[in-house]
Parts: C-alpha cells; sequence; structure tokens
C-alpha cells in the first residue's frame, strides 16, 4: 500500500494543495473589496461588519455549493454575474489555514520519509510547510491557483536552496527526479488514454450512482460500497478516471484503520480528498450532459 500511496504522491499532492482553497475565506483586502463592490452597486446598505458575517458564513459552505443565489440571499437585490465572479478566491486573494498547511507538511513529510526510507534535512517537516507557504502566500508575479506538481518542486528546491546553500543538492534531485518520472509516467498514461483532451467519456448511470454513493459514505464517515460490476467496453478515459478514484478509496480505507502514526493524522484529509474527488466526477458529468 505504502507504494500505491508513492505511485500517487504527485497527483495527490496537486490535489490537497488546490484543496486548501476549498476551506479558505477571502482575506482582510479581498474581503473589504468585495464589501466595496456590494456597496458601489447598491446591494448592501449595512456595515463592513455585518458583510464580514455574511461572508464568512457563505465560505463555510463547500466549494460546489457557493452559488450566485446562495449570497444574493443576503443582499438588497441579485447582484451582477460579473461581481459574483470576483468571489472566486486563488491563493493571493484566500486566507488560508495555517493548521492545514502544517497538517498537508506532515503529510508530504510521512509519506516521503517511509517510501524512500529517508530522514534527509530536504523533506523535514519545517521545509515541506516552508515549501507550502510559499505557494499559497504567492507574491505579485507567482502562480496564484491551478498548482501542479512541478510547481511545488520549483518552490521546494528554492526553499532548500535559501535554508542549505547546495549542501544537500543531491539528495534533493534524486527525491525530485523520482518523483518528476513517477508524475511523467501518469501524464502520458492520460494522454496515451485520451483523459487529458476527454476527461469524462459517457460514465453509466450505475457508476454515477456509485460516486454520489461514494461521497455520501465519505461525508458520514461511513464504510464505502463496493463499485458496482459494469462491463467495461466504454472509453478507456471513463476507465481511467475510475481507476483514479479508486485509488483515493483506497488510501481512504487505509487511513481509517492504520495505526501508524505518521497516516492516522491524516484521516480527514484524505476524506476531504476522497470527497472533492466525487463532486469534481459528478459536476464534470453534469456538465456533459447539459451541453
Amino acid at each position: 500500500m505504502i507504494n500505491e500511496l508513492w505511485g500517487s504522491f504527485p497527483r495527490l499532492l496537486e490535489q490537497n494543495i488546490n484543496g486548501l482553497l476549498d476551506n479558505a475565506e477571502p482575506n482582510p483586502a479581498k474581503a473589504f473589496q468585495l464589501y466595496k463592490a456590494c456597496k458601489n452597486d447598491d446591494l448592501w446598505h449595512e456595515n463592513f461588519d455585518k458583510f464580514s458575517h455574511v461572508l464568512r458564513e457563505f465560505y463555510t459552505r463547500p466549494r460546489g455549493q457557493r452559488r450566485k443565489s446562495s449570497f444574493d440571499q443576503y443582499l438588497d437585490r441579485p447582484m451582477a454575474t460579473d461581481i459574483f465572479l470576483g468571489f472566486h478566491l486563488n491563493f493571493r486573494t484566500a486566507a488560508v489555514d495555517d493548521r492545514a498547511v502544517n497538517d498537508l507538511a506532515s503529510w508530504a513529510h510521512n509519506l516521503i520519509r517511509v517510501s524512500r526510507k529517508s530522514l534527509s534535512a530536504v523533506i523535514s517537516i519545517d521545509v515541506m510547510a516552508t515549501t507550502l507557504r510559499a505557494i499559497t502566500q504567492p507574491g505579485p508575479f507567482d502562480k496564484a491557483e491551478n498548482i501542479v506538481f512541478d510547481d511545488f518542486c520549483g518552490a521546494w528546491k528554492k526553499t532548500v536552496g535559501k535554508l542549505f546553500g547546495t549542501q544537500h543538492d543531491r539528495e534533493l534531485e534524486s527525491i525530485v527526479g523520482e518523483l518528476q518520472k513517477i508524475n511523467s509516467e501518469h501524464y502520458e498514461l492520460e494522454e496515451m488514454s485520451g483523459l487529458i483532451r476527454l476527461p469524462l467519456l459517457q460514465l453509466t448511470d450505475i457508476e454515477i450512482d456509485w460516486i454520489r454513493i461514494v461521497r455520501l459514505a465519505a461525508l458520514a464517515h461511513a464504510k464505502i460500497p463496493k463499485a458496482p460490476v459494469v462491463k467495461t467496453s466504454g472509453p478507456a478515459s471513463r476507465k481511467q478516471c475510475l481507476k483514479e478514484l479508486d485509488r483515493v478509496i483506497q488510501l481512504y480505507e487505509m487511513v481509517q484503520v492504520t495505526e501508524l502514526p505518521e497516516l492516522l493524522k491524516h484521516r480527514d484529509s484524505t476524506r476531504v480528498t476522497l470527497i472533492d474527488r466525487c463532486e469534481s466526477l459528478i459536476a464534470e458529468t453534469q456538465v456533459q450532459l447539459a451541453s
């Protein structure tokens, strides 16, 4: 199972980094910007404190449920779509929970440590946390959303360089090289299957219903039901996306019963990853049905 986790590490890390925005709220500057936008358009006539309270309530909703209509109910009249687009958060406009960053740093450290059987300084929790903060608190010219594994690797190398100079370059290059090869092979497989061009092709009603049940089970901290037996004569990309989901389910099930301290602490983040994956698949399916 550790080998399975290691093979999924780059993709899981991407998901968990971007997933930090799911539970984030606007930072003070962004919150005030949204307040002024609603105020200037005569949508809101009370003070900033009350608006901030409404914002917090809105951003406690799951990301997929933050609809314009949900916020319109607090306003004097519905807002224009272009104003609502401003409610989208990235790492430059969001206040990311520092505890969530530390938890993700601990998860990354422990998985690399166990997989590589290494205690190298370049994989310490402090190095991982500093790297993640460089990503989640980007500078004016840094990428602020849709983080990919190569973005993490670039930030990781900069962090190690600042802390240690060239002292640990060989160790770092060995680890990064192995992970980038894993990530590259994953993308090659997706390209071969056509998954990048057509992420979801013709999921059956049974498969979609099962994904919904998996999501509900994860929300309820319940046992995940087995996947339905379906003839796999459909597109390769459909089978691939279900395989990806199955890998996340295996990780979720493992951390539910593990006694390893380094994995036990990540039950919540793994559950969030599974819920997010299910919601993404359901949302993309709905888009295809509507088109």
